[in-house]
């Protein structure tokens, strides 16, 4: 499912849905908390997107925003490290 671009705020439509595909890219969406259980093999998130740490959870995923998903992990998780060094 595509909402690619589109003035989208709220995805809590799509709780319970078989999707294993999801493109929010462009999106003003905040809360992907809904998407916990999903069946997701393929995800590209919008910029806006917080609380990610809870896609460790979908063990389904193979791809996040383009990327092999323990490559989106290890780059994510160095951000964090370099941000919290910067930080201190």
């Amino acid at each position: 499912m595509s909402y690619k671009f589109i003035e989208v705020t709220d995805i809590s439509a799509l709780k319970g849905m078989p999707l294993e595909f999801l493109d929010i890219r462009g999106t003003q969406v905040t809360d992907i908390s809904v998407l916990k259980g999903l069946p997701l093999k393929y995800l590209y998130l919008p910029n806006t997107a917080k609380n990610i740490e809870i896609l460790r959870s979908v063990k389904t995923l193979k791809s996040i925003n383009g990327k092999d998903v323990a490559d989106f992990w290890g780059k994510h998780d160095k951000k964090l490290i370099l941000k919290e060094d910067y930080q201190k």
